[in-house]
């Protein structure tokens, strides 16, 4: 029998919780999963679609910080606030973070289309025109 920490919609609360630690491998078990993306859709907010939009559209890309900021200036949202938004999608293991005195941010290539589809659901959540 299952102890209750293993269940998947534990795994999936641990998912965006600030103080949880998730392996590689069982975020990789979980993105196989329909679940996953339907709890994203849920949970995911207005900025960190943005952020996604701006990694993986209209290509899989990669991008500084301040790049990111600058970008993300127009909405009023400040630097600490981006950086919290950019490790909640890094623990999702939507995006990759290499911290070497500058932030740089990749996006997973072989993610594009589910992304993709994720960024598209969630902006008719928000009630966005989809323009890609």
């Amino acid at each position: 029998m299952d102890s209750p920490n293993q269940g998947p919609a534990n795994m999936l609360e641990l998912l965006l919780r600030p103080d949880s630690v998730l392996e590689k491998g069982a975020i990789l078990s979980l993105q196989e999963k329909q679940e996953y993306w339907e709890f994203l859709l849920k949970h995911l907010r207005f900025d960190e679609i943005k952020i996604l939009e701006f990694l993986y559209l209209p290509q899989p890309t990669s991008c500084y910080l301040a790049e990111l900021v600058k970008k993300m200036g127009k909405y009023n949202i400040k630097r600490t606030a981006i950086r919290n938004k950019i490790s909640r999608l890094a623990k999702a293991g939507l995006i990759d973070v290499v911290n070497s005195g500058l932030l740089c941010l990749n996006s997973f290539p072989g993610l594009y289309g589910p992304v993709k589809r994720l960024i598209a659901l969630c902006r008719m959540r928000f009630g966005l025109k989809n323009d890609f």
